[in-house]
């Protein structure tokens, strides 16, 4: 029977052996062509077909090629294959492509020897191009050919083509469902050389492999988790994973040991990674809800409390099925412990994060949590229904008849080497400065623990029992339960448990499960009756199992009891505590947030109308120095003219009374020039003597006018900064003029006013028609004794109906020329006078114009991108919440529905 392995080994010509041993086929296959030559019709080509291989095997190559070329029946195709064989021996490789290629077929295994010796024949040439795309055709047309797969995945490898090798595994995979595939593309994944693939490709071979071996399922995936981790991929994979193990079904007896730990830190990540919730959204709800479906006992907790945590945050986010499994899943599952230290590290984180932020834990809180970490210290919250015996346990302990009532605000007193008081609030921490400073501060009505207040004093009980005490008049409220570690009610030992006091335990006990109730039946003297001890034991142990009924009627009673009954607290008892107060921390802050925008929204419109009334106040200001420099300029220019007036108005009279000057025994010769020098010397002690002190008295009373005005100008801008600064709430302005303007004025006056200096006028030397004349007549007849008389009278005519106004104003010009320029000058020193404060509200303006662009700057962003801050705050409170379900010894009922 004719077969291909026959044709793909070239022993066809076994057919036409017949059992003929020790005949060489030659022989053999010679007889049986003559034979066939002597039939009618005969057809050599099965006998050429098997020379063509006897040949071959003897390396007479030429000779086979010879006779397979003359093959012409359904044996051509392998003829013409053994023909490209014989070329590729004979080293002729082109051709024997060439005849490889033109190989026309519809057999599967001739098209797979034939791709095949391609392949080598590519391979021996170097040709890796050629050769990789003829082995992936040969798979893709016959994969289940003898040694292709086998062949092809050496040829990746050894070329480093870890795709295609990648390709050939998983396809082979999904193909055969032969572990041998599944098992080496998870070598791939280990071997790291499968990163830059895309996830979605090893979904169908994953899923494939879910069905036949979960445990080298969980492996692969595993494999390919911790290969994608760090990778740009890594968020896609996660996607494709959680579609994946939702899919896949998953029995009660499957174990999921590596997978588990694996979803637990991938969401740890996500949730510390800083990202925002928009795009943690489409990742969490998926990856929560397919680790809820595989987690290990181990990780149960942690894996129903993750997914309960974000389902209470974003409700409809998770399905319903996941939400019950989790929730039956945490109602069996222990609490762990350490819960202290993961409390704290959430705490620390939120603090780094809020440096980084305009945000940040307030002093109150940071005052608690260092309170709560201390955990040698028992903190002890008293109440009871009777006062006077509460003040009365207070009075013991301490040593002093501290308080007359309950405080309003809750009071926390401590053991110290000195007595201090201290208040703390939300912004700081202050000493108060006296007792009654603090019973004053203890009695004010404030919200429950917003504010505290803390008594320390020399206190050996405390010290001794490593105890503080708590005392609040409002015991309800979350943050003082919270803060004590065990709650002291004390009874009236004289008295009966009553109904009254029975409903106040209950309500205690409801506020906070957790919180220890003792009951102290106090007396001040004596011992309380052994059957109201075992009436309130009995009372008390139906509803409150682990409360203790004790009683203390002195110091030493009182520390026996705290020795056994209020030891120091462990971390994990204080765990509860600790989250409570996180959580409250970051509503704090998220509220921070929220007043912060609104507080800049009201600083922009507050800011907006200051920067209005800044410019108004220095526009004002402006029309104050206009209006000061109009008056103080009028002012001086009446006083001046006064001056000026009276010197025009006065000299020419002066001048016109020197012909006095003039008598018969004058020497008219020379008399123009003694005369000249005599009205010269007549002007001057009337500039020094008469219009100089007038007009020093005249600037005298304009520089206490203009001090009045600038008075006023400093005055009006007085009430402007008072009430400017009464609106900022600080001494912000100043707007102090520069009152030195006055005394340069001061200066300048004494200098103009000292003294005028010697600068004589030209009076008679002038060259008009008349002293001219007189001037050559006195010259001419000035010694000849008889006309002197007539001189004397003409001289004289002349000098008293002489107008001077020339002169005078000649004399007023140089006089007042030094007043003019001061006088040009008056309104640039008013200008200097109020340059400081016009200086001052521009740049309070310019500042509170900058301010305002500032803050609207920081709302358009906090507007913009809310989610800055409103999201990682979301996800810590998240993370708080998971870790309370953890830690807490007391699931919500919630979760405990079926």
């Amino acid at each position: 029977m004719k077969t291909d392995e026959q044709y793909i080994q070239k022993t066809f010509y076994k057919e036409f052996m017949n059992d003929e041993d020790g005949i060489h086929p030659i022989a053999v296959l010679g007889e049986a062509h003559l034979e066939e030559q002597q039939k009618e019709i005969a057809d050599l080509s099965y006998i050429r077909f098997a020379q063509g291989e006897v040949y071959f095997h003897h390396k007479d190559y030429e000779a086979a090629i010879f006779k397979w070329e003359n093959i012409h029946n359904e044996l051509s195709g392998w003829a013409q294959k053994n023909t490209a064989d014989a070329f590729f021996e004979l080293d002729q490789l082109s051709t024997a492509e060439e005849v490889y290629k033109s190989v026309q077929t519809e057999c599967t295994s001739l098209k797979s020897e034939v791709a095949l010796h391609l392949f080598s024949l590519y391979i021996k040439q170097g040709n890796l191009v050629s050769a990789d795309a003829v082995i992936k055709n040969a798979i893709s047309m016959n994969p289940d050919y003898p040694d292709m797969t086998l062949i092809a995945q050496r040829f990746f490898e050894e070329n480093g083509d870890w795709h295609s090798a990648a390709e050939l595994a998983v396809n082979e995979a999904i193909r055969t469902e032969d572990l041998h595939w599944f098992e080496i593309v998870k070598g791939y994944v280990n071997a790291g050389v499968t990163r830059d693939i895309i996830p979605s490709y090893f979904t169908e071979m994953l899923f494939t492999l879910s069905t036949i071996d979960k445990q080298l399922f969980e492996q692969t995936v595993t494999s390919l988790w911790k290969s994608y981790r760090g990778s740009e991929m890594f968020e896609e994979w996660i996607l494709k994973a959680n579609l994946l193990i939702l899919d896949i079904e998953v029995k009660p007896e499957d174990r999921w040991h590596e997978l588990s730990p694996l979803y637990k830190d991938t969401f740890e990540t996500l949730m510390n990674s800083g990202r925002f919730i928009k795009s943690l959204s489409p990742v969490v709800p998926g990856l929560l809800m397919a680790w809820i479906k595989i987690t290990d006992a181990q990780h149960a907790i942690y894996a129903s409390s993750a997914l309960l945590s974000w389902d209470e945050t974003f409700p409809k986010s998770i399905d319903g099925w996941a939400v019950r499994k989790a929730r039956d899943l945490i109602s069996s599952a222990d609490s762990k412990k350490d819960g202290f230290a993961a409390a704290m590290s959430l705490h620390d984180e939120v603090a780094h994060w809020t440096n980084q932020l305009d945000v940040c834990i307030d002093r109150r809180h940071q005052w608690i949590i260092s309170e709560l970490k201390n955990t040698e210290i028992h903190r002890l919250l008293v109440t009871g229904s009777s006062e006077d015996e509460i003040f009365s346990l207070i009075q013991r302990v301490t040593g002093e008849n501290i308080l007359a009532e309950l405080p309003s605000t809750p009071v926390l007193f401590k053991n110290n080497n000195r007595t201090e008081y201290r208040r703390i609030s939300e912004n700081n921490i202050s000493a108060l400065g006296s007792k009654e400073e603090f019973l004053e501060e203890s009695m004010l009505l404030r919200q429950p623990g917003s504010v505290w207040l803390q008594y320390e004093q020399p206190a050996a009980f405390l010290q001794e029992n490593s105890l503080s005490l708590m005392l609040a008049s409002n015991v309800t409220g979350a943050s003082v339960l919270n803060m004590a570690d065990s709650i002291l009610y004390v009874i009236d030992g004289k008295q009966r448990l009553t109904e009254t006091i029975f409903q106040g335990l209950v309500k205690l006990k409801e506020k906070n499960p957790g919180l220890k109730v003792n009951v102290l039946l106090s007396v001040q003297h004596g011992v309380v009756p052994e059957k109201t001890i075992s009436e309130t034991k009995s009372l008390l142990g139906r509803y409150f199992p682990d409360a203790q009924v004790f009683q203390a009627s002195s110091a030493e009673d009182l520390s026996a009891v705290a020795r056994f009954h209020f030891s120091a607290p462990s971390e994990e008892e204080r765990t509860g505590k600790l989250l409570y107060f996180v959580k409250d921390i970051l509503k704090d802050l998220l509220r921070q947030r929220v007043d912060r925008e609104n507080s800049l929204i009201d600083s922009i419109q507050w800011n907006k109308d200051m920067e209005k009334k800044l410019n108004g106040a220095r526009l004002q200001l402006e029309d104050i120095e206009a209006e000061k420099a109009a008056s103080i300029k009028t002012a001086f220019v009446e006083k001046t003219s006064q001056v000026q007036n009276m010197i025009v108005e006065e000299l020419p009279k002066l001048l016109q009374k020197c012909g006095d000057f003039v008598n018969e025994e004058s020497d008219f010769r020379t008399l123009h020039l003694s005369l000249n020098e005599e009205m010269n010397k007549r002007i001057e002690e009337y500039l020094n003597e008469k219009a100089m002190p007038q007009l020093r008295q005249n600037l005298d009373e304009w520089i206490s006018f203009s001090k009045e005005e600038l008075e006023n100008g400093q005055l009006h801008l007085e009430e402007m900064r008072d009430s400017f600064n009464a609106m900022y709430r600080e001494e912000r302005l100043e707007l102090l003029c520069d009152f030195k303007v006055l005394n340069d004025w001061r200066r300048d006056a004494d200098r103009m006013t000292s003294k005028v200096m010697k600068d004589n006028v030209n009076i008679l030397l002038k060259r008009n028609p008349s002293q001219v004349l007189l001037k050559s007549v006195g010259k001419l007849f000035g010694s000849i004794g008889q006309n002197k008389q007539m001189l004397h009278h003409q001289y004289t005519r002349f000098i008293e109906n002489e107008s001077y106004e020339d002169t005078a104003m000649l004399v007023m010009e140089r006089f007042m020329g030094q007043f003019q320029l001061f006088q040009q000058s008056i309104e640039r020193d008013v200008a200097i006078f109020f340059r400081g404060p016009l200086a001052e509200l521009q740049q309070t303006a310019e500042d509170t114009k900058n301010l305002i662009a500032d803050n609207e700057f920081e709302v358009s962003t906090l507007k913009a991108n809310p989610e800055t801050v409103k999201d990682p705050l979301t996800l810590y409170n998240i993370r708080q919440r998971q870790l309370e379900l953890i830690y807490s010894e007391n699931k919500q009922t919630s979760f405990v529905k079926a």
